[in-house]
């Protein structure tokens, strides 16, 4: 037990090989930190400072090349983020129906990198990969 204030985040679901490979991708894995980084400097009201976070003894040519990889994988791919508004809301592991993996509890917050039509209804393409309804009655979306 402690005193301070304490924040619990959601960081990586591992659904299948392609999820475990990027956990051995280092320019995936900075991307990741940095974009966690950020996220948890804006919630408590931080100014990010991303670039500090970059190895030093990287060469200039490595860093230019993980800086844009962080930024394909950050900020600039989120679209926005969902609030899960129902317990046992299921996640897909492909742009499919019938492709159910898991399930999301009432009030997680995910990070949103797209929206598409499967069949005649929407998914969400989440941050980690995986896939949820796009349904307003189950999320509520808040663009970036």
């Amino acid at each position: 037990m402690t005193n301070m204030t304490g924040i619990l985040t959601e960081k990586l679901f591992i659904f299948n090989p392609k999820d475990a490979q990027s956990l051995k991708c280092i320019k995936c894995l900075k991307g990741f930190t940095n974009f966690y980084a950020e996220r948890v400097a804006k919630f408590r009201g931080i100014k990010s400072t991303s670039d500090t976070l970059q190895p030093v003894q990287e060469s200039r040519n490595k860093k230019q090349e993980t800086r844009n990889t962080i930024k394909s994988l950050t900020k600039e791919t989120a679209i926005g983020t969902v609030k899960v508004l129902v317990d046992d809301l299921l996640y897909y592991n492909k742009k499919d129906w019938n492709a159910k993996v898991e399930k999301a509890k009432k009030d997680n917050v995910l990070t949103v990198v797209s929206k598409i039509k499967v069949k005649s209804a929407y998914m969400y393409e989440l941050i980690s990969g995986i896939y949820i309804t796009a349904a307003t009655k189950f999320l509520k979306f808040t663009s970036k």
